[in-house]
């Protein structure tokens, strides 16, 4: 399972479970994954949390036999925080929304209603750290959107042509 955390009020992750517990988490720490509805308290998701204790009583252990305290990996050295961090995240790609809604209001309205479906997942995806998942989307939307334009455009000539005959 992949995980998100807040760290210093920014979203971080996916990352592993072995990955989130090698960072200074706590009961605390504020964890989302795919299936939860809100971002929950790393204490209340059974799997971490007894996973968290397993890793203190082992570091105590440690502790007690006289070795060095085990350190946390800090956010600088840390291969997920550095791929979150504001200056290294891609652009978010267009969300293609606007272009989605003319082609509702103009062209072919089931076809429009699935590019603002997906036009609307953009946004979503990429603040959660789906980079990919938003990219996927965003070129979805387009392509939808394209589909309704073309679409509306070759039907246009017939439904005028069976508007005229049926005035007649």
């Amino acid at each position: 399972m992949r995980y998100w955390i807040v760290e210093n009020e920014e979203r971080i992750g996916p990352m592993s479970a072995e990955e989130l517990l090698a960072r200074n988490v706590t009961d605390e720490t504020l964890v989302w994954h795919e299936g939860l509805t809100d971002w929950t308290p790393l204490g209340l998701i059974d799997e971490l949390s007894s996973k968290l204790e397993a890793a203190k009583s082992a570091q105590n252990i440690a502790n007690q036999d006289g070795s060095m305290p085990q350190q946390h990996a800090t956010a600088t050295e840390s291969p997920v925080a550095n791929t979150t961090k504001e200056e290294n995240r891609p652009p978010c790609p267009p969300s293609n929304l606007v272009w989605a809604v003319i082609s509702l209001l103009c062209c072919c309205f089931p076809l429009s209603v699935i590019a603002i479906i997906y036009g609307s997942q953009v946004s979503t995806k990429y603040n959660l750290g789906d980079y990919e998942g938003a990219k996927k989307a965003s070129e979805r939307a387009a392509w939808w959107t394209i589909l309704s334009i073309v679409i509306g455009l070759v039907a246009q000539p017939f439904v005028m042509l069976f508007q005229m005959n049926g005035a007649a």
